[in-house]
């Protein structure tokens, strides 16, 4: 069960790297960051859901934070 989960995180780390070298190679960022943090936001959301992970108290916290942050980006570009 670890394992098949490891490797399930190693899989979403490859993604998301490939996925972020893509869109962060662009300029001006705008959109793209949004997407990234969207992007990671949901394969964490993913994951935990999969595994029935217990999600400790300052997770919708950072999912927001993530959010907002691409976000103000997005709007400064």
């Amino acid at each position: 069960m670890k394992t098949k989960m490891g490797l399930e995180i190693l899989g979403a780390g490859l993604v998301l790297g490939i996925l972020g070298d893509l869109l962060l190679r662009a300029q001006p960022w705008g959109l793209n960051v949004t997407l990234c943090a969207v992007a990671l936001t949901g394969a964490a959301t993913w994951l935990v859901r999969r595994h029935n992970v217990t999600p400790g108290p300052d997770a919708p916290w950072l999912a927001r934070l993530v959010a907002g942050g691409a976000k103000a980006r997005r709007a400064r570009a």
